[in-house]
């Protein structure tokens, strides 16, 4: 599959269109940037464009699901497709270095300097998830705690009663 490499310095592209943003390591180990925009398609009709920013890469779906899920496969089709040569390794790196995305990169910046980074939204996020588990997970573990100290208190009565009746039984026999 082929580079698209958005060229056009007067996008119409905004950063009040975009609809999400982030970092995610790709199947092929790498991690890449990308941007989610609410943009109208090649016919007119709404959907969303994702960019990935390192390699120039531009899909476009009706669904922003759709949309990311098609330009991670053409991510990972055409990397695969560039690393098969040392010539597409060097076209890679190249691409790396290229400042065609840089408008992308600017608007990926300032979402960051407003929201701050994704990955350490994600992180924290999962560090709250766990926290507010395992939080359950000890409140169930005191209730439970507290249920088997009830039932050693009513073992240790029922074992008292069963020897005061055993030995008054002795006694009356």
């Amino acid at each position: 599959m082929g580079q698209m490499i958005m060229k056009n310095t007067e996008s119409s592209i905004e950063i009040g269109k975009t609809r999400c943003f982030g970092k995610l390591l790709c199947e092929t180990g790498k991690r890449v940037h990308f941007l989610v925009f609410q943009e109208a398609g090649p016919s007119g009709k709404d959907g969303y464009l994702s960019i990935i920013l390192e390699y120039g890469q531009v899909a476009w779906d009706e669904s922003e699901a759709g949309s990311l899920a098609i330009v991670f496969h053409q991510t990972k089709v055409y990397l695969d497709e560039l690393n098969q040569t040392p010539e597409g390794r060097a076209q890679r790196y190249s691409l790396l270095a290229h400042t065609s995305m840089e408008e992308y990169w600017g608007i990926y910046r300032k979402l960051t300097d407003i929201y701050g980074d994704p990955q350490d939204k994600a992180h924290r996020k999962e560090v709250n998830d766990l926290k507010k588990e395992l939080s359950k997970y000890q409140t169930e573990n005191r209730e439970l705690s507290e249920a088997i100290t009830g039932l050693k208190v009513d073992v240790d009565s029922m074992e008292h009663k069963i020897k005061a009746m055993t030995e008054k039984k002795l006694v009356n026999a």
